[in-house]
């Protein structure tokens, strides 16, 4: 599952690193900084699950394989990635509460081909398979720097974070919350990193051909075709949710956020199908998002493609519609005035 609630995972255990001597940013900078990252922490958490997906471990361990050591690895260092994407996706969602606040509008657009992550190095999105040199950049984003490079990651959280701190003649609203928000942000960046090493230590011994999966962009298989066409719409039902769940606050958004949790599980259990059967999500953006219409009219349109999916194949992939046709149905039911 892909969390979008806090879960308990604020901690302030880990620290920040000296204060710094920097320039102080104005708003309008600290705005603009805010809404590259949340594209940033978008791009992020689509990579880190396209890599999950990549690798040959299953959604969940079969008793009966684990004493197969190659799988119990391979499965080990998925869990590690996936766990890394549900704080990306919890990220996007800090991001846009600390714009939201600052009055901005909430950023959850796809990320596109060319939208640069790393700064320094201008490196861009891209959805690879979780090979060593993917494994490399992961272990390198996540790593905090040295000087804390003010173009790096890091180094834009540490210094908004200082800047939100230090105003005085204009100080930002809610200001303990908005620098609390962001060193969570830090806090698990450290965390991130930490996990990555891991992955690395599971993989370690083996080939690439040996975890890593083929994966095709275009499958000529009907039921394929149809089940990518359910995660483009469960995509779609996903960044919908979240932002109506940020529009409606926290006295109106707590049933769509419920709700939108267990369409986030669908959402990767169809990917893992996918993956299975050798394709690769591909995350397709689901245009402007507009109003609340626009997701319940993908919702309903995903039920629909649910319905002839579990026609067109055998007992266990129908089983799986019918329960995501039921949750589906609970979220029309809570988007529905």
């Amino acid at each position: 599952m892909l969390p979008v609630v806090l879960n308990g995972r604020e901690d302030d255990s880990l620290g920040l690193p000296a204060p710094l001597v920097l320039d102080p940013k104005t708003r309008p900078e600290v705005i603009q900084r805010l809404e590259h990252l949340a594209h940033v922490e978008h791009a992020l958490c689509l990579e880190y699950l396209y890599a999950h997906y990549s690798l040959r471990a299953p959604r969940v361990l079969d008793p009966a394989t684990e004493a197969d050591a190659p799988v119990r690895k391979f499965f080990a260092a998925a869990q590690e990635v996936f766990a890394v994407a549900q704080d990306e996706m919890r990220h996007l969602r800090w991001v846009n509460e600390i714009l939201g606040v600052l009055g901005r509008p909430i950023v959850l657009d796809p990320p596109t081909e060319d939208f640069v992550i790393q700064e320094e190095t201008q490196t861009t999105f891209r959805l690879e398979p979780l090979d060593q040199a993917q494994l490399d950049w992961f272990i390198k984003v996540e790593e905090t720097s040295a000087d804390l490079n003010p173009q790096g990651i890091d180094g834009m959280y540490v210094r908004l974070h200082q800047t939100i701190l230090d105003e005085k003649e204009d100080p930002y609203p809610q200001a303990d919350r908005l620098s609390h928000l962001i060193k969570l942000i830090i806090d698990e960046g450290v965390d991130h990193f930490e996990r990555f090493k891991r992955v690395k230590a599971h993989l370690a011994g083996f080939s690439e051909t040996e975890y890593v999966r083929t994966l095709t962009q275009d499958p000529t298989d009907p039921l394929d075709q149809r089940l990518l066409e359910l995660g483009d719409l469960n995509y779609a039902v996903l960044l919908g949710t979240l932002k109506d769940s940020l529009s409606g606050g926290d006295t109106s958004g707590g049933v769509v956020i419920e709700q939108s949790r267990q369409a986030m599980t669908n959402f990767h259990e169809v990917n893992h199908v996918l993956a299975a059967h050798g394709v690769a999500p591909r995350f397709k953006g689901p245009g402007p998002l507009g109003n609340g219409q626009a997701t319940l009219a993908a919702a309903r349109s995903a039920m629909t493609l649910q319905q002839t999916i579990g026609s067109l194949d055998g007992p266990a992939l129908g089983a799986m519609m019918t329960r995501h046709q039921a949750d589906m149905q609970a979220l029309i039911d809570a988007l529905t005035p």
